[in-house]
């Protein structure tokens, strides 16, 4: 009934594929060139799978504008950029993945060049699957549950009578 076709192993995807947007702020520093042109040349790379890199945005901005790239980042490797500004290495955000990196705070504190407006289309990594998961249910309350029996004769529904001695009434004995 149905074609008969040789297995074929269907690959899921491995690169994450979000759209990272981010804002450049400008540099503090003013340069004889720049009156000629104020705009800079930024490249961004990206360590996509262990050690090799790929240049994911490379174009000529002005201050205070807007741009966005692809992530290609492997799953189960880490979402890690390297940023340059005119040839020269500006910052590095390194993170488990896109999911976990704080939206709206400049990269490198309060003087950084770069922020991360949005990221669209991202899923948590297994890490931060985890680390939600466990938030969540610390935070729920849990039911409380009841003993299980300890011996056959509670499972009847006769408790087993166990001898009443105390400390007092053993000491007492000892004493006489």
């Amino acid at each position: 009934l149905h074609p008969e076709e040789s297995a074929k192993l269907h690959r899921g995807q491995q690169e994450s594929m979000c759209e990272v947007s981010m804002h450049y702020h400008g540099s503090t520093l003013s340069l004889a060139h720049e009156q000629l042109d104020p705009r800079q040349e930024i490249v961004i790379e990206q360590q996509h799978c262990g050690g090799n890199t790929l240049t994911v945005f490379k174009d000529k901005l002005e201050p205070n504008s807007d741009f966005s790239f692809l992530s290609y980042r492997h799953r189960g490797y880490p979402f890690s950029l390297t940023i340059y500004v005119d040839g020269t290495m500006n910052c590095r955000v390194s993170t488990c993945c896109e999911f976990r990196h704080k939206q709206g705070g400049r990269i490198g504190g309060k003087t950084g060049h770069f922020s991360i407006k949005s990221i669209s289309g991202t899923a948590p990594c297994y890490r931060c699957q985890v680390e939600k998961g466990i938030q969540v249910r610390s935070q729920a309350v849990r039911p409380k549950l009841k003993r299980p029996p300890q011996n056959l004769e509670e499972v009847r529904g006769h408790p087993a009578e166990k001898p009443k001695s105390s400390k007092s009434e053993t000491n007492k004995n000892h004493k006489q």
